[in-house]
């Protein structure tokens, strides 16, 4: 009688939206909740659907291609990234390529009040300065923030970004319009703007807020298939 398989002490639970931020499309794999490789397909533009997946020794990690057709050959771990402190449910940033890929985790706050807010994440060397209606803030090198805009639902909004100037403080450095839809989460990424150092660009994806309902059950007989490929 063979015993049975016990699990595995290093693993903690988590569930994961992803994105690309470099590729506009990519392919990479992460252990399900059974600690078995399946492939995810990548994109700039969307966060994937929410991923049950598990994380060892406190780390969470994206997975490559094997180096050759071997079934057997572990798949090369592109980047991994420690867990936020007591945080399950997480968004995966996948950015760089090859050897310098890099995994960025940041909380998902999605809940039925993240409708309707923007998450700004300050990727520039310095702080960057805000203002939009209802609001002034300061967002450090390396944070982030959310808000929930002061602006009539299907309306229009505008923000503008500045930077640290030595000479009168700050200097406008970018600015932001956006329809304020009450379904839509935004997620921002303040970057330096490439060969301008007064300026930022800004980096983006929507996501639609739903209500998530629980699956219907399957008729007698029937089995679930999950959406992701497993590996191997």
């Amino acid at each position: 009688m063979f015993a049975a398989a016990l699990p595995d002490p290093e693993a903690i639970p988590v569930t994961v939206k992803l994105m690309s931020f470099d590729d506009p499309q990519r392919e990479v794999a992460v252990l399900n909740p059974a600690g078995k490789p399946v492939s995810v397909q990548l994109y700039s533009h969307s966060l994937t659907a929410a991923i049950s997946s598990q994380a060892k020794a406190g780390k969470f990690s994206v997975f490559g291609k094997p180096a050759d057709q071997d079934p057997k050959a572990p798949l090369p771990v592109l980047a991994s990234a420690d867990l936020p402190a007591g945080e399950r449910k997480l968004i995966g940033i996948v950015s760089g390529a090859g050897a310098a890929t890099r995994l960025s985790l940041v909380p998902d706050q999605t809940s039925d009040n993240a409708a309707g807010t923007i998450r700004f994440f300050n990727l520039c060397p310095q702080p960057v300065g805000l203002t939009m209606p209802g609001e002034r803030q300061i967002i450090p090198s390396g944070k982030e923030i959310t808000l929930r805009p002061k602006v009539k639902p299907s309306e229009y909004g505008q923000a503008q970004f500045f930077l640290p100037n030595a000479e009168d403080g700050w200097q406008v450095a970018g600015g932001l319009r956006w329809l304020q839809l009450q379904d839509i989460r935004s997620i921002l990424f303040l970057l330096p703007a490439p060969g301008d150092a007064g300026m930022i660009v800004i980096r983006g994806i929507e996501e639609r807020i739903v209500e998530e309902l629980a699956p219907a059950a399957a008729p007698p007989g029937d089995k679930q298939v999950s959406k992701n490929k497993v590996l191997r």
